[in-house]
């Protein structure tokens, strides 16, 4: 019986993210892993990303018999996909797979567009490593949007420019501006020819882009056992699966990948008290599938232990886009949310928490950039308006936030030049005394004692202009200042503070200097420091 796994010779293989798991002939089972390796490769050379991969994973389950739907499922630990010895990948299918990796894979494309891609995809035709499309699909599916992708990949007048409006779409272009870049046309003129062509009915075919590979030689086969094939199937997450996993518990057979699905299906029935239970023993076990140690994190309500979980998560799978994100979470920590959406391009979710952490660093532009993204990707029109409005209230954040920057470096300036002041009055008063305070010699006239210092070298001279040069004379140190009344004044600067010899800074300033020419330097009067 299927359900139970016995008496079958079970065997898997594995090619990129793709994993196959079955107890039918070896021979066909293998045709079938290579399709849909040659299906995620044509599709990730088309995109721009030739690595693009299932998430989670994907499994196939062969079988000799059609006892399960063959429809894409949340396996316990990966996408699972049942299918039957012998009879292929149906263009449904096809539509399945193709679907799943635009998605979760990359950067969501507009409705339209991905629709008509899918459904070219759908009558994809491969015999090992050849892959053709372009094939037409019935009738009630030729709709303008697979028109318009066929055109692009099938006609020479369009060779290659298909790959460049998807790259540029992913990236946030509109459409419009994305197909002029491509071929020269706005989508209006282009959408008008692709509406004469689906009406003349001729659809030819064109080689698609295909990877190297043999499957009957090139991958590794590995038998597996009786109580493999049983892990299997019950890892399908249906309604033999709870009976399937306690038995094994019983046999102490697969006990931490049970304890996980146990957990699994408690999650499925909102028992998170028995997910955690669950969850805790497969962790005890020391498992090695990164996705239990996520999952048992997001339980776990004890802070240490979720965190240890989610190391060893990234411990076990670098690459995990959901630890990463949780991780995040607890951190607040921007590199983080960034390492979530490189793995995980297609979450919205990661992306709005990614710009809620730029935005509490005042990292604005970006913060508009993750909230675009986060639009880009949302999966519904309601998420969609939440990001959009997201990233426009934004704006009024950033306009306060560079307007008290503002006003600070106003602040500090004005703080400046009345320190300035207040030390030029200093050194008037001490001059003063000096002079009030001369001597009287003993023929009763005064003695003049030091020479008094003239007015104008105490009394500060405003200047407001634009520094043009910054030149470094030995321990010496001379700027070049073109003033706001078309003069130019060179001073001395006693501290090179904040200053870069041999630079043209070309910035505005405004501060007070002293008039104490220097012939030798060839300066008017000396500052303490630029500000």
């Amino acid at each position: 019986m299927l359900l139970s796994g016995a008496a079958e010779k079970w065997f898997m293989t594995s090619v990129s993210s793709v994993e196959l798991v079955g107890n039918a002939p070896l021979r066909a089972s293998l045709d079938t892993i290579g399709q849909v390796e040659q299906l995620r490769y044509a599709i990730g050379e088309l995109i721009g990303n030739p690595a693009i991969a299932f998430s989670p994973p994907l499994r196939l389950l062969i079988t000799k018999q059609a006892e399960l739907a063959p429809d894409l499922r949340a396996g316990r630990s990966r996408l699972t996909l049942p299918l039957v010895a012998g009879q292929g990948i149906s263009p449904a299918t096809f539509q399945i797979l193709a679907r799943q990796l635009l998605d979760t894979g990359t950067a969501r494309l507009p409705p339209d567009f991905a629709e008509g891609l899918i459904t070219l995809l759908s009558t994809v035709e491969i015999q090992g490593a050849h892959v053709v499309w372009g094939a037409p699909p019935p009738a009630s599916q030729r709709t303008l949007a697979w028109a318009r992708i066929h055109m692009l990949a099938t006609q020479p007048a369009y060779y290659g420019k298909l790959r460049i409006i998807l790259f540029n779409l992913q990236k946030g272009v509109a459409e419009d501006p994305a197909f002029r870049n491509a071929i020269g046309k706005s989508v209006a003129e282009f959408t008008a020819e692709a509406e004469r062509y689906r009406s003349a009915g001729q659809f030819a075919t064109a080689d698609a882009p295909s990877k190297t590979l043999n499957a009957q030689r090139d991958l590794k086969v590995v038998p597996l056992t009786d109580e493999d094939g049983r892990l299997a199937i019950a890892d399908l997450l249906d309604a033999r699966s709870q009976a399937a996993y306690q038995a094994m518990v019983g046999r102490k057979s697969h006990m931490a990948e049970a304890y996980d699905g146990l957990g699994q299906l408690a999650l499925q029935r909102n028992d998170p008290a028995a997910a955690l239970d669950n969850f805790s023993r497969a962790v005890e076990l020391e498992s090695k599938d990164a996705s239990l140690w996520t999952a048992y994190a997001k339980v776990e309500t004890d802070r240490v232990k979720a965190g240890d979980a989610i190391a060893r998560a990234l411990e076990l799978d670098p690459q995990n886009a959901e630890a990463h994100y949780l991780l995040g979470v607890r951190k607040n920590d921007p590199v983080q949310f960034e390492l979530a959406t490189t793995f995980a391009p297609a979450n919205a979710v990661y992306w709005d928490a990614l710009a809620t952490a730029y935005l509490d660093q005042n990292r604005f532009a970006d913060a508009a950039k993750a909230w675009r993204a986060a639009e880009q990707n949302a999966p519904d029109a309601a998420m969609r308006e939440r990001m959009r409005a997201a990233w426009m209230s934004m704006e009024g954040k950033r306009l306060d936030f560079e307007t008290a920057e503002r006003r600070a470096t106003e602040d500090q300036q004005r703080q400046k030049l009345d320190q300035l002041k207040n030390k030029s009055i200093a050194d008037l008063h001490a001059a003063e005394a000096k002079i009030n305070g001369a001597r009287i010699n003993g023929l009763g006239s005064r003695d003049e004692g030091p020479a008094p210092v003239p007015w104008d070298e105490v009394m500060p001279v405003e200047l407001r202009g634009t520094l043009k040069k910054v030149e470094c004379l030995g321990t010496r140190t001379r700027v070049t200042i073109a003033a706001a009344d078309g003069s130019t004044v060179a001073l001395t600067v006693k501290s090179r503070k904040g200053l870069v010899c041999g630079s043209t800074p070309n910035r505005v300033v405004a501060t007070e200097y002293l008039k104490r020419p220097d012939e030798k330097l060839g300066t008017a009067g000396e500052i303490e420091k630029l500000p």
